[in-house]
């Protein structure tokens, strides 16, 4: 990686961070590893530190930039928290040999967390056409389990495919890995259905455009296959599929 590489990398780390804070919202920004020396990962602001129990390694660095740098070069380390120091210009850097999706935060002022996806044994698929990213699981879960890996790994959720863009997104995914992926589409004891986010499903530009699905009744949870959307048993198996909204498109 060359070195205006690395600068024209860590200002955008920076800018985010400092956005991040003056506007005192989460954001997520993704890196796709396409430059030699960085690796397909995401860093994203949180409220808090990587717990001191999970820490290998503290560092005080320059720049955010050096303290990601610190994990990545570094074989075991797999997921870095950085706050800004009471000495001034500079970051007090956490490493760590826990995976994401095992970390604990300890209480904190808000900081910066990165992650690598192939460090943490993450599937990424990268952005899609519906402008979100997309990662999933190795192994294969139970609904509950899915929502909960998603929901472990900071700036991700579960799939909702409310638009045709999305739902074709989700049917080339499961394609991709031949069998099916969970999505935040719930029913509810009316009949009808919500998205994770409280949505009606019939407010939705899928439903609108009379997307088929079949319902068996019971205990279930929603899952898009290669041809349409269906329901299953909440008790069945499948991999977690999940995505992250980094340019702030319409979701």
């Amino acid at each position: 990686m060359t070195k205006a590489s690395h600068q024209a990398l860590c200002l955008r780390v920076v800018a985010g961070f400092l956005l991040a804070l003056l506007a005192k919202v989460s954001s997520l920004q993704y890196f796709s590893g396409d430059s030699p020396g960085v690796g397909a990962h995401v860093v994203v602001n949180v409220e808090g530190v990587i717990n001191a129990s999970h820490t290998f390694q503290y560092l005080t660095v320059k720049d955010l930039c050096s303290c990601r740098m610190a994990c990545w070069s570094h074989v075991n380390c797999m997921t870095l928290s950085a706050t800004p120091s009471d000495l001034g210009d500079k970051f007090e850097c956490r490493l760590s040999k826990t995976p994401i999706k095992d970390m604990m935060l300890e209480p904190g002022p808000q900081s910066v967390l990165a992650y690598w996806f192939d460090k943490n044994v993450v599937v990424n698929h990268g952005m899609q056409d519906d402008g979100l990213l997309y990662i999933s699981s190795v192994q294969w879960y139970i609904f509950n389990d899915s929502l909960a890996f998603c929901s472990q790994h900071p700036g991700f959720r579960i799939l909702m495919l409310k638009t045709v863009t999305q739902m074709q997104v989700g049917e080339e995914l499961a394609t991709k890995i031949n069998g099916h992926v969970p999505i935040d589409l719930i029913p509810q004891p009316d009949g009808t259905f919500l998205w994770g986010d409280g949505t009606p499903f019939n407010q939705t530009v899928v439903d609108a455009n009379g997307m088929a699905f079949g319902y068996w009744g019971g205990d279930v949870q929603a899952i898009i296959r290669q041809d349409t959307l269906h329901f299953y048993t909440s008790s069945s198996w499948s991999l977690a599929m999940c995505h992250a909204n980094p340019f702030g498109v319409e979701w």
